[in-house]
């Protein structure tokens, strides 16, 4: 019997063949006595030297459209037993929405069985050899920052000034990693004499992720090569991208990576790495433009720019930066005192949720910690008759409740953001509580449902008054990544409406519409995201990412 021929094709570059591969090493696991063969280009051949999974690297000249033209010659080369393209940039065009990392695990066609984790092998030799560099560096603390342009970060050269002003006051040594020089590179010198830019071969750079104190990511190939096999899982370090789908969140290994996808977030990121290292972190929670409110701009970037997101006269206004939706114009914070009156379904709906939380959640929960945020009647009596601890309190009182990191193991949010005038701080908040491997679990009204889309204003969740704001889903994406929580689950339902309410909503303007196609319309709709309620499981990972309480240090000299 003639053994397996697999062949894998990339030419897209270090970074995109880093994430791919795990592909390799999913064939290899599938059928062992298999030959896999990797076509590459030569900037990315040294990333899969001493790989135990690719048997042979065929090296093609030509720039990637070039070799991407080649593709079917290739296919057609010999009676391959699988031929696999997964550079992002062949598929996006069918799935828009997915990260560049889930593109590429996605279009290898495998039924994933091994960690999806980028595989680089370094020899003895080349660890001894970075670790001989790394000891002719200064004494003290050490930021790697990589510095190689890459499409999918917001990074300008003056985000540099940045890390002085975060890191001056530990007195560390910056080293620039790039094979060309960094930008205005003497201009930083002058600045900051503690810097070097460091020209060791690539490779080198996964023993120098796992020496140095912090590294400053900006999405290129040493930002790929920070999430390979050979590199500390534990490594604090900043990824400045466009947003969640250009970021590494997919790997859910690393522990302690603050994402950032805007200038203040970086900084509020590596403000906050320089105090863990300094032993003096203490979370912050504070409003980040508490004068928003009262000049009308948006409470989570600050921006004047709203614009009206509703077919009818501007009762909807959408932030075009954050994308946050304030609804009836930006509102001050709301001070809850009652409980909000739920119908039986609504409470039965709640009842269904809190099982739900249980089950994603996964751990034992006797003994446990639930944070009940919605002050659901009843819920005490719920997570008690588990064997749960349960403090149920009303959103408004939240802020003000000083709570340890990491006191709980759950926490329950139905209906509770959307009546937030500042959800990203909220949620810092709720993040910061969450122990390792808790879990948020999230309901919310989906300002991209059918329903509003088909009765604007006269949506329920708009008409009830009492909400500030609508999160859309890449809104919700982007912030909790940025808080460093997983999202394990993201899909739209019915909602707390009873199923004639809905249909009455659905069949504005459909008035013909049978029973039948109702109850078909209900699970397509569902299905597509456009439910009239977004449910949304998030996991803690590593330690909190909370913004630092700014500290006045003496500057370095």
């Amino acid at each position: 019997m003639s053994r397996p021929q697999h062949a894998i094709a990339v030419f897209s570059g270090r970074r995109d063949s880093l994430h791919a591969t795990p592909i390799a090493w999913q064939l290899k696991m599938d059928q062992q006595d298999c030959h896999v063969t990797w076509f590459t280009r030569p900037d990315s051949a040294t990333v899969l030297a001493n790989n135990p999974h690719v048997d042979e690297v065929v090296v093609l000249e030509g720039s990637q459209e070039e070799l991407n033209g080649r593709l079917d010659e290739l296919r057609q080369q010999q009676d391959w037993s699988k031929f696999i393209t997964p550079s992002p940039d062949l598929h996006k065009d069918q799935h828009p929405d997915l990260a560049e990392v889930d593109l590429i695990r996605q279009s290898a066609g495998v039924n994933w069985l091994v960690p999806f984790r980028p595989i680089m092998r370094l020899t003895k030799a080349e660890e001894m050899q970075a670790r001989r560099y790394w000891r002719r560096l200064p004494a003290g603390p050490k930021i790697l920052v990589e510095v190689n342009h890459a499409r999918s970060s917001i990074w300008q050269e003056d985000f540099r000034q940045d890390l002085i002003a975060s890191f001056a006051h530990l007195e560390p040594t910056f080293v620039f990693i790039s094979e060309d020089q960094p930008l205005n590179w003497y201009e930083f010198c002058t600045a900051w004499p503690r810097t070097v830019w460091c020209r060791e071969p690539f490779r080198l750079a996964g023993e120098f992720l796992n020496l140095c104190d912090a590294f400053i990511a900006i999405g290129a190939d040493y930002t790929a090569l920070s999430y390979a096999d050979c590199c500390r899982r534990d490594l604090p370090q900043v990824e400045v991208v466009i947003g969640a789908q250009w970021s590494g969140m997919p790997y859910p290994h690393r522990e302690n990576v603050y994402y950032a996808f805007s200038r203040e977030r970086y900084r509020e990121s590596i403000q906050a790495i320089a105090a863990r290292m300094a032993g003096d972190f203490e979370a912050d929670f504070s409003v980040r433009h508490p004068e928003c409110v009262a000049q009308g701009s948006c409470p989570s970037c600050g921006s004047s720019d709203p614009r009206s997101a509703a077919p009818a006269a501007g009762k909807f206004r959408q932030c075009p930066h954050c994308l946050l939706v304030h609804q009836g114009g930006v509102q001050a914070p709301q001070q809850q005192t009652a409980a909000r009156e739920l119908t039986e379904y609504q409470r039965s709906m709640r009842g269904e949720h809190f099982a739900r939380a249980l089950e994603d959640w996964g751990g034992k929960p006797e003994g446990s910690q639930l944070v009940d945020l919605s002050a659901t009647p009843g819920m005490t009596e719920h997570a008690e008759g588990k064997g749960m601890r349960c403090l149920s309190l009303h959103a408004s009182d939240f802020a003000a409740l000083d709570l340890s990191e990491g006191c709980a193991d759950l926490v329950f949010l139905p209906h509770v953001l959307q009546e937030q005038s500042y959800p990203r701080e909220f949620l810092e908040k709720v993040e910061y509580i969450l122990a390792l491997d808790g879990i948020a679990y999230i309901t919310l009204p989906n300002i991209g449902s059918l329903g509003y889309a088909t009765v604007g204003e006269s949506w329920p969740w708009y008409a009830a008054g009492r909400n500030a704001c609508h999160l859309p889903v890449r809104y919700l994406r982007d912030r909790l990544s940025e808080m460093g929580l997983w999202i394990e689950h993201c899909d739209s339902m019915p909602g707390e409406f009873p199923l004639p309410d809905l249909e009455a909503i659905y069949r504005h303007g459909r008035p013909e519409m049978a029973a039948a196609g109702f109850r078909k319309l209900v699970q397509a709709v569902s299905q597509q995201a456009c439910g009239e309620e977004l449910r949304m499981v998030v996991r803690k990972r590593g330690r909190s990412k909370a913004r630092a309480m700014p500290v006045e240090h003496s500057q370095a000299i």
